[in-house]
């Protein structure tokens, strides 16, 4: 009496392909496929975190240049210069920032471009007009709009 015939997969032969994968072979595959996967996902979620942190410490930076409008009961400026967000006081009074004019915080987290600006409060903490601030990690970018009351609002777009 013959045995019965082993299925395919069973066979063994010499020199022979084989076909299909072991199991240990398709979680192999499927590991390097997660592990390239995620480096990819890293890198974009790293950016947008790093670019909501700047958001955030813009934000605070504008309120600063307002607050300290107000304290000083002199205008300040909220100025992007050599690639840094600054807030200064506007001593002289002519909208922009000066050489030897208080600093009063400046802003230069790696990796990240500023745009626009500049921004000016009167000694009352108005702003003196609208504007907006563009901040960017790489392709993300975000926006910053100072409002008619003084308000600093994100938006998607420009501001209007």
């Amino acid at each position: 009496m013959h045995p019965p015939p082993r299925p395919w997969y069973a066979q063994g032969g010499g020199g022979g392909l084989q076909r299909g994968m072991t199991l240990l072979e398709l979680l192999v595959v499927l590991g390097v496929l997660g592990i390239l996967l995620a480096l990819v996902a890293r890198s974009d979620w790293v950016a947008a975190f790093r670019l909501r942190a700047a958001l955030s410490e813009a934000r605070q930076v504008a309120a600063l240049a307002r607050t300290e409008a107000v304290r000083r009961e002199s205008p300040t400026l909220l100025v992007v210069q050599n690639g840094r967000l600054g807030v200064y006081v506007d001593a002289n009074g002519n909208g922009q920032w000066d050489a030897g004019e208080a600093t009063l915080r400046e802003l230069n987290p790696q990796g990240i471009s500023f745009g626009g600006g500049p921004w000016r409060f009167n000694g009352l903490g108005q702003p003196a007009g609208t504007g907006d601030l563009t901040l960017s990690v790489g392709s993300r970018q975000a926006r910053l709009c100072l409002r008619a009351g003084g308000a600093v609002e994100e938006v998607r777009g420009a501001c209007n």
